[in-house]
């Protein structure tokens, strides 16, 4: 079975957006087994939208489409779908119920958002109980599935609602189960050389590998009608990874890494302060978005100025003046500073350039520290990171999560 991905947005083709939708949306298709031919990128025209959508659904088993879902004026997706199918807009009462509930709770009127309860006439909501509905029609033999453009709320739909739809839509395919199984610290072709006989010795599953900024995913598909035998066959083939990839390996499914640690802290019974410079707060951010994250986290500090790192942790101006805030010598002041000051069992710190300028020879942007301390111990690491600004905070942020795991596991045994 194959199909098409139908990417809508002026932001998207002018460049002013990056076409993550069309990464994902593929690695994600190739885990399935699934093949595409097309991948096409339209501006917010409705005849181009019409036209396209009408040979699309042609030609394809499915049709995948992004964009162009929103309230406003140029958000024309919808609209201009129901024009190519010849199928009028038609009120969805249950969507329309939900619109309202939540314009109750956040006391503002509809207005505008009503237009999301009107879709093509015989289409079905993905979700109707999300902020983040989609849709999806079946026309002829072709199912053509419409999701927003916002990555996250793509991510979310495919994985609980799509993927079914498109497994289901495949004559005479068994069912399915698939696992995701979650990398850090390792690059995706890595990743890829270290399992290839995993791969290549397990051809009744369907492998696939895709980034997920800062991490790499691996997908593991089974087919069959048997749940148990299928849950067996994959429990075997995830020891087979475990065992080869080691502390690469974090996590599967919906585990997070700021979800494991908080588990891991919560059942141990365990407080945690962290103090950051180069992340501006998001390891802090990471750790707080957790429901129930206030039972093991404390505070956190964003020390910037070295003014701060001397008031707020005690760090040594000495030590700055020695070796720099960039430095072994301060990243464990830094975390040695919060223990002493914090009522709490663990501290972690980080300290690095994340540039795009402020490196040397000595230490290029990228560079980052990492204090640990608590437990009877302590310990820094030094990393050096690649990419631009954002990137480079975003994989100190979790590098550090990483990081504080694996001494909480080590010190606690496990």
């Amino acid at each position: 079975m194959e199909g098409e991905l139908v990417i809508v947005g002026d932001e998207v083709l002018d460049g002013r957006v990056l076409n993550t939708n069309a990464h994902y949306l593929a690695g994600r298709l190739a885990a399935l087994g699934l093949g595409l031919t097309r991948i096409t990128t339209v501006g917010d025209r409705v005849a181009e939208l019409a036209d396209l959508l009408g040979l699309a659904a042609s030609r394809s088993a499915f049709v995948l489409v992004t964009g162009g879902l929103g309230p406003t004026e140029d958000d024309l997706t919808t609209a201009t779908a129901a024009s190519a199918f010849a199928r009028p807009l038609a009120l969805q009462a249950e969507l329309l119920q939900h619109i309202e509930a939540v314009c109750r709770d956040r006391g503002q009127a509809v207005g505008e958002l009503e237009k999301l309860a009107w879709l093509p006439h015989g289409a079905k909501p993905l979700h109707p109980q999300s902020n983040c509905c989609g849709f999806f029609i079946n026309h002829g033999r072709c199912l053509v599935v419409f999701l927003p453009g916002v990555p996250s709320e793509v991510e979310e739909l495919f994985d609980a609602h799509v993927a079914p739809l498109l497994m289901q839509a495949q004559p005479g395919r068994p069912g399915f189960l698939q696992r995701r199984l979650k990398l850090f610290g390792l690059g995706e072709s890595q990743a890829a050389a270290r399992i290839k006989d995993i791969w290549l010795g397990h051809g009744e599953v369907t492998f696939g590998s895709y980034p997920v900024f800062p991490e790499v995913h691996l997908s593991l598909t089974a087919r069959g009608e048997d749940a148990a035998e299928l849950t067996a066959r994959l429990d075997r083939i995830e020891a087979e990874i475990r065992a080869r990839l080691g502390e690469f390996l974090f996590g599967r499914d919906e585990e997070t890494m700021e979800g494991l640690l908080g588990q891991a802290l919560r059942a141990r019974g365990l407080r945690l302060a962290v103090a950051e410079s180069c992340t501006g707060g998001q390891v802090a951010q990471r750790l707080t978005s957790v429901p129930g994250a206030s039972d093991y986290f404390v505070e956190g500090l964003v020390t910037y100025a070295n003014e701060a790192k001397e008031r707020l942790l005690g760090v040594p101006r000495r030590i700055l003046e020695a070796h720099g805030a960039v430095s072994a010598e301060t990243a464990e002041a830094m975390a040695r500073g919060l223990l002493e000051r914090s009522v709490v069992d663990l501290a972690l710190s980080v300290t690095g350039i994340a540039g795009p300028s402020g490196g040397s020879s000595a230490k290029p942007v990228g560079t980052v520290f990492f204090g640990l301390a608590g437990l009877g111990g302590g310990r820094v690491e030094q990393r050096l990171f690649r990419g631009d600004r954002a990137r480079i905070q975003g994989q100190a942020a979790a590098c550090g999560l990483n990081l504080l795991r694996g001494f909480l596991l080590e010190r606690t045994g496990g």
